[in-house]
């Protein structure tokens, strides 16, 4: 006679995709991804959790379309400003999840976007005219109380919508003439 063994539940395995996601997610969660803050390249990605770089953009697309990510064109993906607020729900006693009673600050802009519109407020409202020279990269991030990397992607916003010029090595000037 042959002995019977328990059976086990199978499961299917967890994409990749998935596991990344999960990951970038618990990452936000955990506080290491703020709000605003620009996630490293696709590549660095697949690097990082040793998949291809097709994971990881399905895994951007997922987060993106669950309001956790927000992409910008020729600049990056970076964290919405409601994602943290989303992924810090404190557990009852249950175990459901559901959120316990309390207030959640207003949602915020990422800081990238709130340097351009306030650069772009500036050149609108004509206190800065054209060829007007910005203040260096360092200064503006001073100034807004972020790394180098929001005043970039603003700088980067900025010149494509033809508002501002950057010279290579020299610094960045109202152009007058936004691209239309």
């Amino acid at each position: 006679m042959i002995a019977s063994s328990p059976r086990t539940r199978w499961s299917p395995p967890v994409p990749r995709w998935a596991k990344v996601a999960e990951a970038i997610r618990e990452q936000i969660r955990a506080g290491h991804l703020a709000a605003g803050a620009r996630l490293p390249s696709t590549a660095a990605l697949a690097t990082r959790y040793g998949v291809s770089a097709t994971p990881v953009q399905k895994a951007l697309t997922v987060l993106k379309t669950q309001g956790l990510l927000e992409g910008v064109t020729g600049v990056g993906v970076f964290v919405t400003a409601t994602a943290p607020a989303r992924l810090r729900r404190a557990r009852t006693a249950d175990g459901t999840g559901a959120d316990l009673p309390g207030h959640l600050p207003l949602p915020r802009k990422p800081d990238y976007q709130r340097i351009y519109d306030d650069i772009r407020d500036r050149i609108e409202r004509g206190d800065w005219g054209p060829d007007h020279r910005l203040p260096a990269l360092r200064l503006l991030a001073q100034q807004y109380k972020v790394s180098l990397q929001p005043v970039k992607a603003a700088l980067k916003m900025l010149e494509r919508d033809g508002l501002v010029e950057g010279q290579q090595g020299k610094a960045v000037f109202v152009t007058g003439r936004p691209a239309g």
